[in-house]
């Protein structure tokens, strides 16, 4: 059992803890009363030595701030326990059109091609890949000169997706089969892997990431902590939180309710 990733589980305050990515106004709400624990624990990793970067669950840690919880579980993973991936998301009644309308209106930001090394040799660019169905693949060069946190390109190529319908992460190759036969599903589109540098920069800079454009694998992640909402609520501080947090891993592992796997997990219905 990897016990180092037990000791990172951490209890944080609200304050405490940066998002890289935005969120949707328009999401639902949510009453803590309705909520009898915290499932799994938030993934972070540390900004400086009192500050934590999100990476993982945005919405749902942003609906939680929004309902009024301060103390949050999370696993604080070092860096070098983390890797950055590539995205590959879904795309819902988006088109080529659509993409092409896009370009027209920004084309000193972005230009499209049929070939990843295309854009101009003196420009920082970053490349995203569409695959439309039944028609060629499509690349849309992002200028990114400035270096820090999100391209406004990128930016503005996401909300413009969710204007016209929706994206998700693709995750399972035998996904797209049933969507093709859905109607709704009109292709994909690959989003390069960013650096830490990246994300931190983010959320300093406030020009957050559009949510699921971030790839961040974590070494170990620790999953169904279940936290009780009623201690995480209760008008102690984060430092008791934190010891009852200690005794529940504690009484688990004498129990031996902790169970450790390798490789991908994938967790349906959550």
């Amino acid at each position: 059992m990897n016990i180092s990733a037990l000791q990172q589980i951490r209890v944080l305050d609200v304050e405490q803890i940066d998002m890289c990515t935005w969120t949707d106004p328009d999401s639902r709400d949510l009453s803590l009363s309705d909520i009898d624990f915290i499932r799994h624990p938030f993934l972070a990793t540390a900004m400086d030595d009192s500050n934590y970067l999100l990476l993982d669950d945005a919405e749902y840690f942003e609906a939680l701030v929004r309902a009024g919880l301060r103390h949050f579980p999370v696993q604080v993973c070092p860096a070098d326990q983390l890797e950055l991936v590539a995205r590959r998301l879904g795309l819902i009644r988006f088109t080529s059109g659509d993409l092409g309308r896009l370009a027209a209106r920004q084309p000193e930001r972005i230009i499209i091609a049929d070939r990843p090394d295309s854009p101009p040799a003196e420009s920082s660019y970053l490349t995203l890949r569409f695959d439309f169905l039944n028609e060629a693949t499509m690349f849309a060069h992002l200028r990114h000169s400035s270096r820090s946190g999100c391209p406004q390109p990128l930016d503005f190529v996401f909300r413009s997706i969710l204007q016209h319908g929706e994206y998700f992460p693709l995750v399972v190759s035998g996904r797209i089969d049933s969507l093709v036969r859905g109607g709704s599903f009109t292709g994909t589109v690959g989003v390069p892997p960013f650096s830490l540098d990246d994300l931190r920069s983010a959320a300093t800079s406030d020009r957050p990431f559009p949510p699921g454009t971030v790839g961040v694998k974590a070494a170990c992640r620790v999953l169904d902590i279940d936290f009780p909402m009623a201690v995480l609520t209760a008008s102690t501080g984060v430092e008791d939180k934190e010891a009852f947090l200690n005794d529940l891993i504690g009484l688990r592992a004498r129990s031996r309710r902790i169970s450790y796997y390798e490789g991908q997990i994938f967790l349906l219905n959550l």
